[in-house]
């Protein structure tokens, strides 16, 4: 879970207090307007107009419960931010946090280490896609969030303008066409196609919050000639419905709502994307990784080697948070005399937060978006209540117009509320990466005796292994960001990496310690207890005696209590 309680914690500021109190508000002014709706309902239900009442009751709780929904998301946003010693998520699975949603496959991961490569910025694909990075390149080094968000922004606006497009194709090519439709209803039912085909390309198209760590590119390029095909054909196809008797008049003109969606869009979309594009970086990211190899001769076991390492390794902790496992081959070893032997171990320190750098033109633009989101999405709702305590007189034709600005308002505000949170969401984390790989050593097992003279009463024999091995150790300290929440697991989506950088002095000190604890390794066994040197000299006594040597027999006390010898020797 992301909270994991600890004396000592990490400390993250709660970057949606902003906007949790700017959707509080809102919350409650359309919770207000539905209960207002609800409670005038009695004067239909007294009149009997039941259609009215109906209407009222559909709409009312419909507000109520869009009110509700953002109090609850607002104050849930406005509420402590919880933080605990587990997060953030892993860059790869551990199994121990079967929680994390992990972005990097560990072999990926030790790729990226080895190629000095780094995955998470990847090729765009899609004619349109292309498009945007040849406009602005540095996009391709967005977190993976940010730019499909960008790219999905740019589709919207394009395809909209291309919509738009597409319905002057049609008119003109109705207005050459060998059916004549001057006069009739076709071209205000073709109009509504489109209007209808323009909302659910921003309905679907908007930003997401869960997204996958490698998404499949959508494939719009074999529709495109659909598209058109249907643009020029839907004239036809409306006139022969319309001489059939099956297509009635069109009381509303689609025009006012054709040009909100385009210039309305348009601006949408180009605020959106200005401010994902003022989180890009101004130079290419650095993948550069500190590496260490040497020969190594050493009568040390190679599993000591690799123990050495996890130890030595936890003296870089943070806070005491254990590092992040993500592999840990021990080496084996095939056969008891000599053979072959080889290990791998990847792992990661405890990521620590970064300040977030935000730059003032996107502090400024960001909090625009977010506050002419919420203030879209209120506008929206007022556009439905305002119809719904208007008179029956007033007629069906005023509740559309109102309905469908109050839709078209609701789109365009989820827009810039759902950009502007993703970017306000973005935390970033600094940790190291190290991968210590042992491939292809060999080993050889000898015997070391000492104190086996004629004389000696004690000695020591040893299992020596002399291991012949060329570890190669890597090393990088990486920037890293994922996206928060609310509620729990706030802190447990993808992590990304976003630079890797040398870091020598960190490698240098990890290859100290292994070489210390090396070359300070015991070899032969020896006494180290001071029962040990007065056991030792009782015996050295009992064998001066069955020498022959009389006067030397040792005495020993009757309590057995501890006792202090002299130095051995004769």
């Amino acid at each position: 879970m992301s909270y994991d309680y600890g004396s000592t914690t990490i400390e993250i500021p709660n970057p949606f207090k902003l906007e949790g109190a700017i959707e509080t508000a809102r919350g409650v002014v359309i919770t207000t307007l539905g209960i207002i709706v609800l409670l005038s309902m009695r004067e239909q239900v007294i009149d009997g107009r039941i259609a009215t009442s109906w209407l009222k009751l559909v709409g009312g709780l419909g507000l109520l419960g869009f009110g509700l929904r953002a109090i609850a998301y607002g104050l849930f946003r406005v509420f402590r931010f919880y933080v605990g010693r587990g997060i953030p998520a892993d860059l790869s699975s551990t199994g121990k946090n079967p929680r994390h949603q992990t972005a990097y496959r560990v072999e990926t991961l030790k790729e990226m280490l080895m190629s000095r490569t780094n995955r998470t910025f990847r090729e765009p694909v899609g004619w349109l896609s292309r498009l945007l990075h040849t406009l602005d390149g540095n996009l391709l080094f967005l977190a993976p969030r940010l730019r499909e968000a960008a790219q999905s922004l740019f589709e919207t606006g394009v395809l909209t303008i291309a919509l738009t497009l597409l319905y002057g194709l049609a008119l003109f090519s109705a207005a050459t066409g060998l059916i004549p439709i001057r006069g009739t209803p076709v071209p205000g039912w073709l109009g509504w196609l489109f209007v209808v085909a323009m909302s659910g390309l921003w309905f679907f198209n908007r930003p997401t919050f869960r997204p996958t760590p490698t998404r499949k590119p959508k494939t719009r390029g074999k529709k495109k000639p659909l598209a058109i095909a249907f643009a020029i054909l839907a004239p036809t196809i409306l006139a022969l419905i319309y001489k059939s008797g099956a297509l009635p008049a069109v009381p509303l003109s689609p025009l006012p709502w054709i040009m909100l969606l385009v210039i309305g869009g348009s601006v949408v979309c180009l605020s959106s994307i200005f401010m994902i594009s003022l989180k890009k970086p101004s130079d290419a990211p650095a993948t550069e990784v500190s590496e260490f190899r040497d020969q190594w001769q050493e009568s040390v076991h190679p599993l000591d080697i690799v123990r050495a390492f996890d130890m030595t390794m936890a003296d870089f902790r943070f806070q005491e948070i254990p590092n992040r496992t993500y592999e840990e081959h021990d080496p084996l070893l095939v056969d008891e005399t000599k053979g072959t032997f080889s290990g791998s171990m990847v792992q990661e320190t405890q990521p620590i937060p970064q300040p977030a750098v935000v730059p003032p033109a996107l502090g400024r633009l960001r909090q625009a978006n977010l506050v002419m989101g919420q203030v879209l999405l209120l506008a929206g709702a007022i556009c439905i209540f305002v119809p719904l305590m208007k008179s029956p007189t007033d007629g069906g034709v005023f509740r559309v117009e109102w309905g469908l600005t109050g839709v078209v308002l609701f789109l365009f505000g989820t827009t810039l509320a759902l950009a502007s949170h993703l970017v306000y969401s973005e935390v970033p984390f600094q940790s190291r990466v190290l991968h210590l790989l042992i491939k292809n050593g060999t080993f050889a097992h000898s015997k070391v005796s000492t104190g086996m003279a004629f004389h000696d009463s004690t000695r020591s024999e040893n299992d020596l292994v002399r291991s012949s091995l060329s570890p190669w150790l890597l090393c990088t300290r990486i920037q890293s960001v994922t996206y928060a929440g609310s509620g729990a697991g706030k802190l447990e989506d993808f992590r990304y990496v976003l630079k890797m950088e040398k870091d020598d002095a960190f490698l240098a000190g990890v290859v100290d310690a292994l070489r210390h604890f090396i070359t300070s390794r015991q070899l032969v066994a020896g006494i180290t207890a001071n029962a040990d040197f007065g056991a030792a000299d009782i015996i050295h006594r009992m064998n001066e005696v069955t020498r022959g040597r009389p006067g030397l027999i040792p005495t020993i006390p009757a309590d057995n209590g501890p006792q202090v010898f002299p130095t051995l020797g004769r």
